[in-house]
């Protein structure tokens, strides 16, 4: 390896100010406030990112997958979050937080509130139930698709052969597509709120 290609300083992954400065990335008080909705949607935005380079190229599958996996997963936890958290500040006016990574028990707590909105077509509610469902099939703790092994050195995914990065990458748009209507639908429901 050439030492150029070595060549580090402390700070460059945070800011540059050469000919990549386009690409500094705004965080924190420099880019936000951000919720749970927007990081739903980046982690969605890379996920399918990367399953698009991967399915293109036909390339790296069986090592892709795990990074593309947990992101669409962990997608999908903050789109629940975001819309537990709106779904209290509408019927409370405080926005509360959902805890923990169990997507089944996350889910399991904000069903019900979405099956007692009238504004909220059921057939999102039944779409969701069943991509949660295969979701957790594999990895209902966030944990099976960012190690190999438990903390016992137990292998994760032994039960399992096949993901097919094509039907996921299918199947995560629906998922992405409901929670966006989901988003809007609250946006609607607060805007009507305001607007008595």
């Amino acid at each position: 390896m050439k030492s150029e290609k070595l060549k580090y300083s402390k700070g460059d992954l945070f800011k540059r100010e050469d000919q990549t400065a386009y690409f500094n990335a705004c965080v924190g008080k420099n880019g936000g406030p951000y919720s749970y909705g927007d990081y739903c949607r980046g982690y969605f935005f890379a996920a399918k990112t990367l399953a698009e380079k991967v399915i293109s190229e036909r390339r790296n599958l069986d090592i892709s997958i795990y990074p593309m996996f947990y992101s669409y997963r962990h997608a999908i936890e903050l789109g629940l979050k975001q819309v537990w958290a709106t779904n209290s500040y509408i019927v409370s006016g405080e926005r509360n937080v959902i805890g923990g990574h169990n997507l089944n028990e996350i889910w399991k707590k904000l069903k019900p509130k979405l099956l007692a909105l009238e504004e909220i077509e059921n057939e999102t509610i039944d779409l969701m139930d069943n991509i949660i469902g295969d979701v957790c099939e594999l990895d209902n703790s966030a944990e099976e698709f960012r190690f190999p092994e438990s903390l016992n050195q137990e292998l994760y995914l032994q039960d399992k052969s096949i993901i097919n990065i094509v039907a996921l990458y299918e199947t995560m748009e629906v998922a992405e597509n409901v929670i966006e209507y989901w988003f809007y639908s609250f946006n609607q429901i607060i805007n009507e709120n305001l607007n008595g």
